[in-house]
């Protein structure tokens, strides 16, 4: 999926959020999509976040803190209490065997494509069927200019403790063809669309590249002699 280089301004006015992550990730030498591949999201959506156009969740906070070496309270507003109490759980890698297996475990992801308008993040309700990546639209939405183009999708979860996964899947799509091929994804979903109304369009991801992280568990401290 084609991605853009250009970011805002570190010292061009904004959310305060937008301004931080875009200076330190300078600090360090990042292009977007460096930044974006350490903390599992879409290079599109880093960019909006620097930009203000966009405020990112819990979990992306976690994993931009982590990516950009420093902490959520640096990060986030000024007198903003962290999200997290203690030290941060690190990020580790994971494999692609595990990276599928916490996706068929959820159900709930984001889809970054390129509209008539630009890049866009939608959420999606998806399935894993035959290796591929599925979710349904309806035609004329903007996840269904996902159709023959190659797109990213994203999805993770973190609790209140800052503990939890992030995968991120890229590849081509195309729209699903054949009544039995349809019916069969009818059949194997376990939740209506996000967006609800008439969605008949079924858009399959076929992964190129899957990568994942999640955040470990702390170790303990060892028992007192």
């Amino acid at each position: 999926m084609p991605t853009s280089r250009t970011t805002a301004d570190p010292g061009a006015p904004g959310p305060a959020l937008g301004r931080r992550v875009a200076r330190r990730r300078a600090e360090l030498g990042l292009s977007t999509e460096e930044a974006a591949d350490r903390c599992c999201a879409a290079p599109a959506f880093l960019a909006y976040v620097e930009e203000g156009r966009a405020v990112p969740g819990p979990g992306l906070l976690l994993r931009l803190a982590e990516a950009l070496r420093t902490t959520v309270a640096e990060l986030s507003e000024e007198g903003a209490p962290a999200l997290v109490d203690g030290p941060q759980p690190p990020l580790v890698e994971m494999d692609e065997s595990e990276c599928r297996e916490l996706l068929a475990g959820h159900g709930l992801g984001r889809v970054a494509v390129f509209g008539s308008e630009g890049p866009d993040i939608v959420p999606v309700n998806y399935l894993l069927a035959g290796g591929e990546v599925v979710f349904r639209t309806s035609a004329g939405s903007v996840p269904a200019a996902a159709a023959g183009a190659d797109i990213a999708l994203e999805a993770d979860h973190f609790d209140e403790n800052g503990k939890g996964w992030c995968v991120l899947v890229q590849g081509p799509a195309r729209a699903v063809v054949g009544y039995d091929a349809v019916l069969r994804f009818e059949e194997q979903a376990e939740h209506l669309p996000w967006s609800g109304g008439a969605s008949g369009l079924w858009i399959a991801l076929s992964p190129v590249r899957m990568t994942g992280r999640k955040a470990a568990p702390a170790a303990a401290p060892p028992p007192r002699a």
